[in-house]
């Protein structure tokens, strides 16, 4: 089974930020259990990525691995929906 590789790009220790991570490592720790990466970046103190990552909201999820690479923006709350379109084999 291919790796599932992320990364998520939040604003500061705000309420949606760390309701994100939270919800986020909660639906990988159950259902990716072969493994996952999590990459989390704050663009408040790497404020370069905005433009060089496109970003356009906070929280940003980027899906980097198995390909195609995929993004969600919100605060993952709807685990089902992110659990179906990440979908790795």
């Amino acid at each position: 089974m291919t790796k599932l590789e992320l990364k998520l790009y939040i604003a500061g220790n705000s309420a949606i930020s760390r309701t994100a991570i939270r919800n986020l490592k909660q639906i990988c720790e159950t259902n990716y259990t072969d493994g996952y990466t999590l990459e989390i970046v704050d663009v408040v103190k790497e404020p370069d990525l905005i433009e060089t990552e496109k970003i356009i909201a906070t929280p940003t999820l980027i899906k980097i691995s198995p390909g195609p690479e995929k993004r969600f923006i919100g605060d993952f709350s709807n685990a089902r929906k992110i659990i179906e379109s990440i979908k790795i084999s």
